[in-house]
């Protein structure tokens, strides 16, 4: 059960508008393209709500590494939506991150975005070795981002069968009880909140409350 009712959170965000494989190939020929061939992804990410109440930021791998709330936030949103913008902004960075590994994976840069290198003996993305010709290089990198591509479909397929596997989803609250994150096995597919907490609560009260269950949800509890 929800902590509250008649909440204007979000469910998880969707990812339809990254396109489909093809497009992802065209995005990611002209980025490499643009780059010269050579796509070093940022170290961080940034993701934001569509009232830029939220800001949420990740490290390459996708870990959590900051949460602001803006000071204004009450001007921009209802107290029930900010559980949700919270979830719109963490989604949002951790989608650029994937992505960004799929560029990165396309040009041998995995380990510029935190990832270890292929002679560090990670062989989730493999380079392909530089004596193999060009046209098979190029299938080994459509090879990647199609991974990539289905690794983002995932993602936004765990809400299709929320109410049929709502009994196998565990929750976690914040240390003030402001949020509630609902985990299905280590995916964060909801975040609610409780209204009279957020309400109560200042701005940084709320950040440390939202980075603590956070940070607790990607670590395993």
């Amino acid at each position: 059960m929800s902590p509250w009712d008649g909440r204007d959170d979000l469910k998880l965000a969707s990812l339809d508008g990254l396109g489909d494989s093809e497009a992802l190939r065209a995005e990611a020929e002209q980025a490499v393209r643009a780059a010269g061939g050579d796509v070093s992804p940022p170290r961080y990410q940034e993701g934001a709500d569509a009232s830029d109440s939220v800001r949420v930021t990740v490290d390459g791998r996708g870990e959590l590494e900051s949460v602001d709330i803006s000071r204004h936030w009450r001007d921009r949103l209802a107290v029930g939506g900010l559980a949700g913008a919270l979830f719109e902004a963490y989604t949002a960075a951790l989608t650029k991150a994937v992505s960004a590994l799929g560029l990165a994976a396309m040009t041998g840069d995995h380990a510029l975005a935190g990832q270890p290198s292929r002679a560090d003996g990670n062989e989730d993305w493999p380079r392909p070795d530089p004596e193999v010709d060009e046209e098979r290089w190029l299938a080994a990198s459509w090879a990647m981002l199609d991974e990539i591509h289905a690794e983002l479909r995932r993602l936004t397929a765990l809400e299709a069968d929320s109410a049929a596997a709502a009994h196998r989803d565990t929750t976690l609250s914040s240390p003030r009880g402001c949020f509630t994150v609902r985990l299905r096995g280590r995916d964060i597919v909801e975040i609610t909140g409780d209204i009279s907490r957020i309400a109560m609560a200042e701005a940084e009260q709320l950040r440390l409350d939202a980075l603590a269950v956070l940070r607790a949800a990607q670590s395993g509890h």
